[in-house]
């Protein structure tokens, strides 16, 4: 489970939006003159609002851990960057492909033209999926614990005599 603390902004019935604070793991190099880490300084300046299950009954004000499946994050992020790059691939070899059986075009304006088609129809599709599985509980982060609390997710241990 990967796990992230903030605090509760408001309720939205059996949900709470949680703003976070965006992290890296350059926040922990003190070298000062690397440039992805000045900009990892400048962007995790703006919070990050996620919608999670209040299963927990936390509060407006909370400090929160919500966490989300890592098998979720994985989906999520083949999701959101693989489909519509294969979406653009696929509709950019497509149309240069077609190309010469549409006469005088050319095949790279041809391929051009269908990589953005191909892209947005990536981009809708997803648009599509995102509100399809909005109902899932699968796809939702979950209040764990007020922060430096118990879990919510206790483990018994079996020992055997």
């Amino acid at each position: 489970m990967i796990e992230q603390s903030g605090r509760i902004t408001h309720l939205e019935g059996r949900f709470a939006w949680v703003e976070t604070q965006r992290q890296s793991a350059c926040s922990s190099c003190h070298s000062g003159s690397c440039g992805t880490g000045t900009l990892t300084r400048f962007f995790a300046a703006r919070p990050h609002r996620v919608r999670a299950e209040n299963g927990i009954d936390a509060q407006v004000g909370d400090t929160v851990v919500i966490g989300v499946e890592e098998g979720t994050m994985l989906r999520g992020s083949f999701l959101v960057y693989l489909v519509p790059l294969f979406a653009m691939l696929g509709g950019g070899l497509l149309f240069e492909a077609l190309a010469p059986q549409w006469g005088n075009v050319s095949s790279d304006g041809a391929a051009a033209l269908g990589g953005l088609l191909g892209l947005g129809a990536g981009f809708t599709w997803l648009f599509w999926l995102s509100h399809r599985i909005a109902g899932d509980p699968r796809w939702h982060a979950r209040i764990l614990r007020h922060a430096g609390g118990p879990s919510v997710h206790k483990v018994d241990f079996v020992t055997s005599d």
